[in-house]
């Protein structure tokens, strides 16, 4: 019977006994933390701060912990509950809990937390928090349209939580917090001052990682990452002509297309030392990171010269990415392979571009507004037919979901934005309505997923859990991972590189390095299955892939070799 942590837990009735694990603290005479455990009995919509006021109250424990208002307006009572940011005043109880304080901050004592950093970081930043432009008049000429952006970061409520979910705060980057301070007028569009170079300079903005996990803990639901960040990073935008290492990461769908046709001699390039030396020269792109190798049958070519799968069933329009085209087509071969296997029509979505998530990493919003227009074009009488429209990896999946209403303000890009599915939505949402009924041939023992920062705020990680739970592994869980740290092309970065290793080494490859020899170890995003090669030598693997051995039986290798460049 397959396990997963995503399973829906039975409803708590009133009167039942909620196991409370809180970690205590003194610096000032503890050495070290410890955990005590406590027994609340469970009261109608119960939240974690009551539980705490019943430790206190009730069973006259020493306890430490802050709030206020109590109704998720002061920010006080921010906690890590079983190692989730949330505020302890909003969270429902859950039958068994472990409380820490936020994790990235001193400790003044239990789940009491040192907030001064901010403060100072703030302070930083505070001449800055002025508006120094004459009044054009009163009442000003400007509508709340335009004020939307800046007005959305007014409902911060300081509480923490995106600063103690960056995997990038720290020395070099102040985090998301001080980010939404200045946003507020920076967005502002009667705005003249340089708050854009602020926080590039003072407040160490570049060092993102673009994870969005601000945006998913926000509990004023401020999507930080698309006005804050992104706003702010518009603002910051050098003058003058990209980097090349700019121009080389926002072009990475034509540099593979390239490299693929040469695939030998550029894979051979790649793995010269003397060759990596040069481009950490010229591109800045670090040499201890390896390069991905070039396939040497991309996975298109494949898929247009393999025997033909059914001609009847379901039609799906697989929207095959970069990577999976000219990196890693035995990802997108094990994902053919599967549907077919459950009796759908697979086809590509022949004649489509980048997603654009590379440009608009690297700030280049015009050229990706470009591919997101023709990729709509393409995609949208398919979505106006109903046919699904799948993608493997969850930066160009999210980036058509989340980015191209407002790239391209049209009804045919938000109805193709409603239509995009990651892989395992789709598995899992035809497994559940009775459509997709392959049965376990090789299970695997266990499953760890690590979840892609992207598939994390957006989808969440049941929709994997759940796929990979027809797998019939005996156990399915989720490593309680922030960002890997590879943040798509960051991660290559002179500057970034050490940043990157530190936040992997913060959860993710600890845990790899733990799991057992048997332990399959997956992860949907490409990024972060070369970060885990790179930190542990051990091969993390798409869902699609881990599906595929176990459904339709052998290894999801087999056969795939010859798409891989040597």
């Amino acid at each position: 019977m397959s396990q997963s942590s995503e399973v829906a837990a039975e409803p708590i009735q009133i009167g039942d006994p909620i196991k409370l694990t809180v970690e205590k603290f003194d610096p000032s005479r503890d050495s070290e933390p410890q955990f005590e455990t406590y027994t609340v009995p469970y009261t109608k919509e119960m939240r974690v701060l009551e539980a705490l006021d019943y430790v206190v109250e009730e069973l006259g424990e020493s306890l430490s912990y802050q709030w206020f208002c109590g109704v998720k307006k002061c920010g006080m009572c921010g906690v890590m509950v079983n190692g989730r940011q949330t505020l302890g005043c909003w969270e429902p109880v859950q039958a068994e809990m472990t409380l820490s304080p936020l994790a990235g901050f001193p400790v003044i004592r239990d789940l009491v937390i040192d907030r001064s950093r901010y403060f100072e970081d703030v302070q930083k930043l505070g001449p800055l928090f002025e508006r120094r432009d004459a009044y054009s008049g009163f009442p000003e000429d400007i509508t709340g349209a335009q004020l939307e952006s800046a007005a959305e970061n007014m409902h911060c409520i300081e509480c923490m939580l995106c600063v103690s979910a960056c995997p990038a705060n720290g020395d070099m980057f102040m985090g998301p917090a001080p980010m939404v301070q200045l946003a507020k007028f920076a967005l502002d569009p009667r705005d003249g001052g340089d708050r854009g170079a602020a926080a590039r300079d003072i407040g160490g903005l570049d060092h993102c990682v673009g994870c969005l996990q601000c945006t998913r803990v926000c509990p004023a639901e401020i999507s930080i990452f698309d006005t804050a960040i992104e706003g702010l990073k518009r603002r910051a935008k050098p003058k003058g002509r990209p980097t090349r290492r700019s121009r080389f990461f926002a072009d990475i769908h034509s540099v593979a297309r390239r490299g693929s046709r040469f695939a030998s001699l550029a894979n051979w390039a790649g793995g010269s030392r003397l060759m990596r030396r040069i481009i950490e020269k010229v591109l800045q792109i670090d040499r201890r990171r390896a390069l991905p190798k070039f396939a040497k049958v991309p996975f298109d070519r494949w898929f247009a010269k393999r025997d033909s799968g059914p001609s009847e069933g379901t039609e799906v329009v697989l929207f095959h990415d970069t990577f999976v085209t000219y990196f890693e087509p035995e990802v997108g071969q094990a994902a053919t392979g599967l549907l077919e296997a459950a009796g759908y029509r697979v086809s590509l979505a022949d004649g489509r571009k980048c997603c654009g998530r590379p440009m608009l990493s690297e700030g280049n919003e015009e050229k990706a507004r470009v591919v997101a227009a023709h990729n709509v074009q393409l995609l949208a009488p398919i979505a106006r037919q109903g046919v699904p429209i799948v993608g493997l990896e969850p930066s160009c999946v999210l980036t058509i979901r989340n980015d191209y209403p407002g790239l391209i303000a049209t009804e045919d890009a938000r109805l193709v934005a409603g239509h995009v599915l990651t892989f395992e939505e789709f598995i899992a949402g035809e497994a559940r309505a009775g459509r997709f009924k392959l049965s376990p041939s090789n299970p695997p023992d266990e499953i760890l997923l690590h979840g892609h920062c992207h598939q994390k705020t957006m989808i969440g990680t049941g929709p994997a859990i759940e796929a990979l739970g027809l797998t019939g592994a005996q156990r399915v869980a989720e490593i309680p991972t922030t960002c890997c740290g590879m943040a798509g092309s960051n991660g290559y970065e002179c500057e970034h590189y050490d940043r990157s290793i530190e936040a992997a080494e913060v959860t993710l490859l600890p845990a790899v390095r733990a799991a057992l020899p048997s332990t399959e170890i997956a992860a949907a995003g490409v990024s972060c299955r070369q970060q885990i090669k790179s930190g542990t030598s051990r091969v993390a693997r798409h869902p699609a892939e881990i599906l595929y051995a176990s459904l339709v039986g052998g290894s999801a290798d087999k056969g795939h070799k010859a798409g891989q460049g040597s």
